[in-house]
């Protein structure tokens, strides 16, 4: 293990804790942490080896995750309480004059953060811009697209993960896309952002900059991971 990765490594479990903490003192004040974490990994194309496994702390939301809170529409937990692990609001049902318990609305291909294969304007995508972040960012630097030509990267379709971690009382959101290299040459990553798609419009999330850059071989495969836990009091 070089010392760069061990040093991640020992930040990441730092900060972890931290996190932790913050979830106990979020609980006594009624109010909500989010922790949101960064992962990169880069497999061979041929063998299916794991050549780079890394993974951090995002501390880079942007103005636009404070303006439009957007997080809470992509956890999507099946079931039928209004109670910790449901999903589920419980409003007044002003026509009838009753109260019902409702389910959120479950985000769909194409909407939200869920992008299709080949689509290169929300969801997690990824630039090779390292100008460190900015508050005020609203896109990528430098955005690699969708294709196999020079400095391309195929976009596979986003997959998602939910779970409730009652222990720690945080829902536990992941979303992870794959990027493959068919250019013909090396792809270097040094940005990597998460957008959300309202509407047809995208609205970047956070940004977050690797400033010594992840290098994808031709014929290799990047997966980027953004798991983005929300406490509940």
């Amino acid at each position: 293990m070089n010392d760069l990765l061990k040093e991640e490594q020992e930040l990441f479990k730092y900060e972890s804790a931290i996190y932790e903490k913050m979830r106990k003192i979020a609980g006594k004040l009624n109010t909500r942490i989010i922790e949101p974490i960064v992962r990169i990994k880069l497999v061979d194309g041929k063998s299916g080896a794991v050549k780079l496994a890394r993974q951090h702390h995002s501390h880079s939301f942007v103005r636009n995750m404070y303006v439009n809170v957007t997080i809470a529409p992509t956890l999507q937990v099946e079931g039928t309480l209004y109670a910790d692990g449901h999903l589920r609001t419980w409003r007044l049902e002003d026509s009838l004059g009753q109260s019902i318990i409702q389910d959120l609305t479950p985000e769909s291909l194409g909407g939200g953060f869920y992008a299709a294969v080949d689509d290169d304007h929300h969801g997690i995508l990824v630039g090779r811009d390292a100008t460190a972040e900015s508050f005020d960012d609203f896109e990528l630097g430098n955005l690699v697209t969708d294709g196999s030509g020079p400095n391309q990267l195929e976009y596979i379709q986003m997959t998602k993960s939910e779970s409730w971690v009652g222990g720690s009382s945080y829902y536990e959101s992941t979303w992870t896309r794959a990027l493959d290299n068919g250019s013909g040459s090396p792809v270097t990553i040094y940005e990597t952002g998460l957008f959300y798609d309202d509407t047809g419009i995208s609205h970047l999330i956070t940004r977050d900059i690797d400033a010594g850059g992840v290098a994808v071989p031709d014929g290799d495969r990047l997966y980027v991971e953004y798991e983005i836990r929300t406490s509940f009091p």
